[in-house]
């Protein structure tokens, strides 16, 4: 399925980070990972989605294997795998961590806070669950819930399943509303559900899948609740966000035909193809009517793949970011994104929530083909978070990626991606740096990942992260190493004392990376845009020269033979020059 996709291209690579102004560098300054023992030989334990209070307190939900330790608490699971939601301090340590249990497969999978500092979970269960080994849950399903601040149960509910199918449902996003109002959205698969006093049944007994939301009034009764019914569409969501009337909901949909949740589609994609889908952005009303849709879209049947984040609400618009192909669309006739065929580029896009036309769309990063690598290089967003000095995202990318700018390179293996986190002025075009942790190990294995799923901007400046790593993870001068198949980190981002300082503005140039193989970034003094920067061999002979720009130029160095070389940049009657080595 799509997650499996992206799980497979989330990693966290070194250190390499870029500051906005003088001063110290940004960088990791904590982490600390917990898991345990994996029991079960092939689950790993994983993070699933977080959410911070107004004192920076941070809420994580996820599930776990064997016995985890979650920083001074280790829980044991009581089956395959069960689910958790804890509550760290603004320093990570941790206040509380409560169990969803069970003899089979369990998982907290979304997490919200309301004003008064309840947190609201929801996830999945087995025959036989308690949440917090007290609460007995009926039967198997879909549990809702709540908890005070200080982790006491103050509320929950179940969906029942009709017994006769074979199938089965998730939950993926849950949201607030400002009346009071909780959504939740999901996934149903060849099953029929009952939330309340509404049954939604499975349209399409005999393929994949569709979604479903459920609205539970101030009261926490089920107000309604709506699934795609249309036959010729599957649909998967990917989170949910509450606005002043209503919620928006985004989606993947493959499917000649159809609709999602009342909104007509027209799917490019292959029906049922997990590899090869369309985005879809959904408002819906108070009582669960549609208020517009808006298809994010590629030509290229077959080979075209959306990537979305869960969507936020920002003023007046509902932002989202994503890594999409080449002309692409989103909502608009004419390719919005353009380029080669392969190339991916990560965006943040922004709807107006009464209209749903679009109100912004910035290309945050690009991804510039490696060689040696499957496909072109990639960063997908799992987050995307806007305050009101800037755009933050983290996620996972493999590969050559510039960031607003600001370049970095996996130290992944073929087949592994890394993780980053990167800060974007306003307009998300410019970036003012990235940070990256570098995923390793000590076999021969490929496909490792690393991944960020969550993060916050705490009141002192700092950036909270959370996420989940596969075998072994360096975070600056930290590396943990996974006790099980997958493990969880918390983590802090900041200034750094200790790193090294950049070159002041106008009176150097860097040159990274250094040695290279199929290309190095010049990194130029502030206000060269205009000159050039000239690449020559040991003998000082020209072998290209290029026009600089206000952001990094990027030199290919895959033509040349092994030796070395000097790079000088003219600009404004200034010339300085570096030592460039090439590698086979």
């Amino acid at each position: 399925m799509k997650t499996g996709l992206i799980r497979l291209l989330v990693v966290l690579s070194c250190f390499y980070g870029l500051p906005a102004a003088r001063g110290q560098p940004v960088g990791w300054q904590s982490v600390r990972g917990f898991g345990g023992y994996d029991a079960q030989a092939g689950q790993p334990n994983r993070l699933q989605g977080g959410a911070t209070d107004a004192a920076g307190n941070q809420y994580l939900v996820g599930s776990f294997v064997g016995n985890t330790n979650f920083g001074g608490t280790t829980l044991f699971t009581a089956g395959y795998h069960d689910g958790f939601v804890a509550k760290y301090s603004p320093s990570g340590a941790l206040q509380w961590v409560r169990a969803l249990a069970g003899p089979l497969g369990e998982g907290f999978r979304a997490v919200c806070l309301d004003p008064a500092g309840n947190c609201y979970v929801t996830g999945e269960f087995g025959p036989q669950a308690t949440l917090d080994g007290v609460t007995q849950l009926p039967g198997s399903g879909i549990v809702t819930a709540a908890y005070d601040a200080a982790g006491r149960l103050i509320w929950s509910d179940v969906t029942t399943a009709n017994t006769a199918q074979t199938g089965d449902a998730y939950p993926y996003g849950i949201a607030l509303d400002p009346a009071g109002r909780c959504y939740v959205t999901g996934m149903m698969f060849n099953i029929t559900r009952t939330f309340g006093a509404i049954t939604l049944a499975f349209a399409r007994p005999a393929i994949n899948q569709q979604s479903f939301v459920c609205c539970y009034n101030p009261r926490r009764q089920v107000a309604w609740a709506k699934a795609t019914t249309v036959t010729d569409t599957d649909s998967y969501p990917l989170g949910i966000a509450g606005t002043a009337n209503g919620c928006v909901v985004t989606n993947y949909y493959s499917g000649r035909a159809g609709s999602v949740l009342g909104v007509a589609t027209d799917s490019t994609s292959y029906l049922g193809s997990s590899y090869d889908t369309d985005g879809l952005v959904i408002a819906l009303d108070s009582l669960g009517n549609p208020r517009w849709g808006r298809a994010i879209r590629n030509p290229f049947v077959g080979g075209a793949t959306i990537f979305l984040t869960p969507p936020i609400v920002s003023g007046a618009q509902v932002l989202l970011a994503g890594a999409a192909d080449t002309l692409t669309t989103f909502g608009q006739l004419t390719p919005v994104i353009t380029g080669r065929y392969g190339d991916f580029k990560t965006f943040l896009a922004g709807y107006n929530l009464t209209t749903g036309l679009l109100t912004r769309l910035d290309i945050a990063a690009r991804g510039f083909k490696a060689p040696g690598y499957r496909t072109a290089a990639l960063a997908i967003p799992n987050v995307v978070r806007e305050y009101p000095n800037g755009i933050y995202l983290g996620g996972s990318f493999f590969g050559e990626v510039q960031f607003g700018g600001l370049p970095t390179r996996t130290t992944a293996v073929q087949g592994s991606s890394d993780g980053f986190v990167a800060k974007f002025d306003p307009t998300a075009t410019t970036g003012e740096w990235v940070v990256t942790a570098a995923t390793s190990s000590s076999s021969l294995l490929t496909d490792l990942y690393t991944t960020i799923q969550t993060l916050s901007v705490l009141p002192t400046g700092e950036v909270f992260v959370a996420g989940s790593f596969f075998e072994q993870a360096t975070f600056g001068t930290t590396t943990l190493t996974a006790m099980s198949r997958g493990d969880l980190f918390i983590g802090r981002i900041g200034r750094v004392v200790g790193l090294p300082e950049p070159p002041p503005a106008g009176t150097a140039l860097d040159v990274w990376p250094n040695p290279a193989r199929e290309g190095t970034w010049v990194q130029t003094p502030l206000g060269a845009a205009g000159g050039t920067v000239a690449l020559f061999d040991a003998l000082g002979r020209p072998i290209r020269t290029l026009t600089l720009g206000t952001v990094p130029v990027r030199l290919n160095t895959a033509d040349l033979p092994r030796g070395v070389y000097v790079i000088r940049v003219t600009a404004g009657g200034v010339r300085a020059t570096r030592k460039l080595v090439v590698e086979p």
